[in-house]
């Protein structure tokens, strides 16, 4: 839908103006006003902002390695597999 309309409030609620099958049209639009603060949200969270002053120079946000407390955080998440996909850890 957002290749069609771009924009979240660019899709219409009536789902005949979806040009989609009906009942397909008004799954998606009931999913849509039952989710719509959620999608909100995430486009927010996934929004890069550059507005916002930070006290880092960019070598200071280099990737130097992940710190071994990533170890712990994994065993007790019980995802051990992410470790094997870490090329790096910090000394």
């Amino acid at each position: 839908m957002l290749s069609r309309y771009d924009h979240l409030e660019a899709i219409p609620d009536d789902p005949g103006q979806l040009r989609l099958p009906l009942a397909r049209a008004s799954r998606l639009v009931e999913s849509l006003a039952a989710h719509r603060e959620e999608a909100f949200l995430y486009r927010r969270l996934a929004t890069l902002r550059d507005d916002v002053p930070i006290e880092e120079e960019l070598a200071d946000l280099e990737w130097r390695g992940a710190k071994a407390e990533l170890q712990e955080v994994c065993r007790e998440l019980g995802d051990e597999g992410l470790l094997k996909r870490v090329t790096a850890w910090r000394g």
